[in-house]
């Protein structure tokens, strides 16, 4: 009774057909394959205050089977009932292989700390081809910590795998951290060279600006 479910015709529920605790867990799908064209979301009904805590972290059981590249589920993060929100992770594939067992997952909600309403949500995005078992969730926890004992949140949306840049290439990312950061290092490689790095600059607020070096064309 925790969780809002919305969307285009929403088909959340309850499963019994996996759990990692008995007897049940949610799921997008909870009867079989998922629908084609959906985008649902499982979205926590009352938030969580995380003013008086230094740390904070989510963590749950999970097993998925979604198409790899075009069908996604995304576990997303707000302060603000999502006018705004931050992507924490992305599920997808394993479509052809048999559904694995539970593994736990946890991500850090550290960023969210000193927020007096802070929510997360299940987002749901499917195409109109292939469709799959999806995914099951069980056992979602949240704790919190008057140590500041987390690492930062770095909140960086990558652009699609298939787009690449022939000259330098300008990586923005924001990096919050309750105490507060110091300095920001990207580390990439190329073609499986030695590890290069690139330092920060910070442009705003929590904003940091990396800038990759051009590369050989093809690299």
């Amino acid at each position: 009774t925790n969780w809002v479910f919305t969307g285009n015709t929403p088909t959340w529920g309850l499963s019994t057909l996996q759990a990692h605790s008995p007897t049940n867990s949610l799921s997008e799908s909870p009867s079989g394959n998922y629908a084609a064209n959906k985008l649902i979301y499982a979205t926590m009904a009352n938030g969580i205050d995380l003013t008086g805590y230094l740390s904070a972290q989510i963590s749950f059981w999970a097993t998925f089977k979604i198409e790899a590249g075009f069908d996604y589920m995304y576990l997303d993060a707000s302060a603000d009932n999502f006018t705004t929100y931050t992507t924490l992770a992305v599920y997808d594939g394993g479509e052809d292989l048999p559904l694995p067992p539970f593994s736990q997952y946890t991500y850090s909600l550290s960023g969210f700390c000193g927020s007096s309403n802070v929510k997360v949500r299940f987002r749901f995005d499917s195409d109109s081809g292939y469709e799959t078992d999806g995914m099951y969730i069980d056992d979602i926890e949240i704790s919190g910590s008057n140590v500041d004992n987390a690492p930062p949140m770095i909140v960086h949306t990558p652009r699609a795998f298939y787009e690449g840049r022939l000259l330098n290439d300008t990586l923005l990312a924001d990096i919050i951290d309750v105490s507060g950061i110091s300095t920001a290092t990207l580390v990439y490689t190329a073609d499986n060279g030695a590890p290069q790095t690139v330092t920060g600059v910070n442009t705003t607020g929590n904003q940091y600006r990396f800038v990759i070096p051009a590369q050989t064309p093809g690299a």
